[in-house]
């Protein structure tokens, strides 16, 4: 504010000021009024009213002239807000977005991450849990083979189940079959809980469903938008899933055998490569264990070629039940398969491989018919086993040893040869 504009709002102030004070001044004098001193006030409040006309009228000049200005500044100032509105909702969404393409980066991260299916669900249930505050989420998978949907992977608050070990009692597969049938979102809202079904599908193809149950708060409206962006979020993270699903499965089945389900030649090499280098690195022990089913020519030729598969299948079955999470199983090649044990000693690989034997042992087959049994070879990373080359041709020869001796064995590799 200049100089200027200070001196004419002072005048403003000072004529109403003058003239209430002139007006007021008369009441102090009317003991001595006459007839001029009337008439000098009449004059002169006459002539302050009649500059306060002018001062008013020059002030609805002011305010006629800025009028549209103002107007002006209030329509922008309106502008501003809506504008301020809209982008605090924008930038909500785009918070929202951000988020959901965290959750695909860690979806993609995971399925390159592993080549195992579990490992990825495992991941992924806490990604979709973090992403939806879900009170429990779980992942259907699609079986080729039987058609059905499958529920491979279960979280509830911080527990994860996966594959055979998610109790029945906690999967709810409400609306699950109708998402996968008509391939959209089937969603209910039940005591402010919304139960909601989304199909995973990936260039076509129906992979999976993602079952989640997420709590409502709020008031009605607030209920609907959380449900909208729920199920937005639901929608883009599941087509991401279904990718890393697909992607994950075309890779076990390159790296699958055919018959056991286990891991073929090809991924041993590839995991017995990795595994030699990480312990040697990290100083830390590794076994392997080499299986031979005994005379398995003989149950061939006696009882038929699909009853020597039934039987491959059946004792891979019992190799992978009785592993640890971290260990692994192979079909080495033939009626031969094999065992990686990591972080494991010689001791504790011949202690399993007894356990396994011992219980093929007394398993039967053909309505006990058939009894099969198995040679164990078992050999760790040590002084004499420092390549995996040396570590299989040691757990090879335990094996053969194991036939030589009576077949149905474990023989260990010599303890000068094991330790790390």
């Amino acid at each position: 504010m200049n100089k200027r504009d200070i001196l004419s709002r002072l005048a403003l102030l000072a004529l109403p000021a003058l003239t209430a004070a002139t007006a007021l001044s008369f009441f102090f004098v009317t003991d001595r009024a006459d007839l001029k001193r009337i008439i000098t006030y009449t004059f002169a409040l006459a002539s302050l009213a009649l500059l306060l006309s002018v001062e008013a009228g020059y002030l609805y000049y002011k305010y006629s002239r800025s009028r549209p200005r103002l107007k002006r500044v209030g329509g922008e100032r309106d502008f501003l807000r809506r504008k301020a509105k809209f982008l605090e909702s924008r930038l909500a969404s785009l918070e929202d977005d951000v988020e959901v393409l965290s959750a695909m980066r860690q979806v993609a991260r995971a399925a390159a991450a592993h080549d195992e299916l579990d490992r990825v669900l495992e991941e992924t249930l806490k990604i979709v849990q973090d992403l939806v505050g879900a009170e429990w989420v779980t992942i259907f998978v699609h079986d080729e083979d039987s058609g059905k949907l499958v529920p491979r992977a279960h979280r509830r608050g911080a527990r994860n189940y996966l594959g055979g070990k998610i109790p029945p009692e906690v999967v709810d597969d409400t609306h699950v079959h109708e998402a996968f049938r008509y391939e959209s979102v089937i969603k209910e809202i039940e005591n402010d809980r919304l139960l909601a079904a989304v199909p995973a599908i990936s260039g076509g193809d129906k992979v999976a469903v993602i079952a989640v149950s997420a709590r409502l708060a709020g008031t009605h409206d607030e209920k609907a938008q959380r449900v909208e962006a729920l199920e937005s979020a639901l929608k883009e993270i599941a087509e991401n899933i279904a990718y890393a699903l697909r992607a994950v499965s075309l890779q076990t089945r390159a790296y699958e055998d055919d018959l056991t389900g286990l891991g073929n030649r090809g991924l041993f090499d590839e995991r017995l490569s990795e595994m030699v280098a990480l312990a040697l690195r990290k100083n830390q022990p590794l076994s392997l264990v080499l299986v031979d089913i005994d005379r398995f020519k003989n149950v061939n030729d006696t009882y038929g070629h699909q009853t020597g598969d039934r039987v491959l299948r059946d004792v891979s079955a019992l190799l992978e039940k009785n592993l640890r999470r971290y260990d692994t199983a192979y079909r080495y090649g033939g009626e031969e398969l094999a065992l990686l044990l990591p972080q494991t000693e010689l001791a504790d690989a011949v202690k399993l491989a007894e356990r396994i034997r011992s219980k093929l042992e007394k398993k039967s087959f053909l309505s006990g018919k058939l009894r099969v049994t198995a040679s164990f070879g078992a050999a760790a990373l040590g002084n004499k086993t420092l390549s995996e080359e040396a570590l299989v041709a040691a757990a090879d020869a335990e094996m053969y040893r194991a036939k030589s001796r009576g077949r149905n064995r474990v023989e260990p590799a010599s303890i000068m040869a094991s330790g790390p």
